[in-house]
């Protein structure tokens, strides 16, 4: 009853019932072309390999340092890489004195994630800390995505170290989108060691991986 009456009424106003059909027909067609174009997109994109440019993963942060910009106050030691005492022994670590700042130029083909160990390696609490912030940018925003405070803990190494993995999904990796393309974009990943008051922190094997392997 309620078709008859809207076909009697769109004949009352000069459109038969054979006019609202085909509107309504040619709104799926345009709907289905929609989900086959970002369909194809995404297939198309899937089936050409990562895209040009991009870092294979893992990244090595350590080993890409003298390609990262180091910035540090005027005179102050920056950020190097050193061994630092842990509770297996001196590691090989990226180590920087308060305040100072590592920036990576990284593509990321995967869905990644940052992995490291982090300490702070000044021998007393009382005197110094360490805030390490990380955070990724593309040139026209900043996103934060760790802010961590430090401080010193004595003598044993085996009580300053702590395993931290960082999320970087948004930024890497395909997305389901026809114009958001991350793996294609050049970030900077940007490790801060900001002065509260002061000291110094090491990161053992800080790295950018896949979120499909191992992290720790």
């Amino acid at each position: 009853m309620a078709c008859r009456a809207v076909a009697r009424a769109a004949g009352e106003g000069g459109l038969g019932a054979g006019w609202w059909v085909r509107r309504y027909v040619a709104r799926l067609w345009h709907g289905a072309a929609i989900i086959l174009v970002v369909l194809a997109t995404f297939l198309l994109s899937a089936s050409c390999g990562s895209p040009a440019g991009t870092t294979p993963l893992p990244i090595d942060l350590l080993r890409e340092l003298p390609r990262a910009k180091v910035q540090a106050a005027a005179g102050a030691p920056g950020a190097r890489p050193d061994f630092a005492p842990s509770e297996t022994g001196p590691v090989p670590a990226l180590v920087m004195t308060a305040p100072s700042r590592v920036t990576w130029r990284v593509r990321m083909a995967d869905r990644a994630d940052l992995t490291v160990r982090v300490a702070q390696i000044d021998p007393a609490a009382t005197t110094s800390g360490v805030t390490l912030r990380v955070g990724i940018s593309d040139s026209r925003r900043y996103d934060e995505l760790l802010r961590l405070s430090l401080a010193g803990t004595g003598s044993d190494p085996a009580r300053r170290w702590q395993s931290v993995r960082v999320d970087l999904s948004p930024y890497s990796g395909r997305q389901w989108s026809l114009f958001y393309h991350p793996a294609r974009r050049d970030w900077n990943l940007i490790i801060n060691a900001d002065a509260t008051p002061g000291g110094t922190v090491a990161l053992d094997s800080p790295t950018v991986r896949s979120r499909s392997s191992p992290h720790f």
